[in-house]
C-alpha cells in the first residue's frame, strides 16, 4: 500500500509504503531513500496526530460550525451556489457557472483563504474546495464564512 500527502501547494509532499519483509526487495539505498528520508514529513504527522488528540473534540466542533456556514450561505445566495460537497473541513461549494466560480476562489485568495477553483473537468460542476487549518477557533471559523458570504452577496 502506498499512502501519500501533499502539505500546501503539493511544496513538501510525503508518502509512506506499507509492506511486509517479503515484498521489500528495495537494496538498502533505495529503501533508505524511499522510506527514510521523509523527517519533516514524519514530524508534521506525529505533531498533527498528537494534536488531534488532545484537540480532537474542538476541531470536530468547529468543523461542523464550518459546514453548518457553508449550509446557511448556499441557502442565503442559491442564485449562485447550486450545493456542497464534502463534510466539515474539507468541504467544496458547487457553482452554477465557471466564470462565478473562478471570480469567487480569485476573491478568496486575495483575503488570503485557501481556496482552489476546480473548474477544469467538462462533465463536473464548477467547484471551489476550501481547507480551513484545523487550528481553526470558533472566531476563525466566523471570518471565514463571514467572507465567503461577503463575497457572495457582492
Amino acid at each position: 500500500v502506498i499512502v501519500g500527502k501533499a502539505f500546501p501547494c503539493g511544496e513538501s509532499p510525503a508518502s509512506k509504503i506499507i509492506t511486509t519483509a517479503e515484498m521489500d526487495t528495495l537494496n538498502q539505498f533505495g529503501a533508505l531513500v524511499t522510506n527514510g528520508q521523509e523527517e519533516l514529513a514524519s514530524l508534521a504527522y506525529l505533531i498533527t496526530m498528537r494534536f488531534m488528540l488532545e484537540n480532537g473534540k474542538i476541531v470536530a466542533e468547529n468543523g461542523e460550525r464550518f459546514q453548518n456556514g457553508l449550509r446557511k450561505v448556499m441557502e442565503k445566495h442559491p442564485d449562485v451556489i447550486l450545493n456542497i460537497e464534502g463534510y466539515q473541513y474539507l468541504s467544496s461549494l458547487h457553482f452554477r457557472s465557471v466564470d462565478a466560480a473562478a471570480a469567487f476562489a480569485s476573491e478568496m485568495k486575495k483575503r488570503a483563504i485557501d481556496a482552489s477553483a476546480q473548474i477544469y473537468k467538462a462533465h463536473c460542476l464548477p467547484a471551489v474546495l476550501m481547507k480551513p487549518p484545523i487550528i481553526s477557533t470558533p472566531e476563525t471559523v466566523g471570518f471565514i464564512v463571514g467572507v465567503i458570504d461577503e463575497i457572495l452577496t457582492k
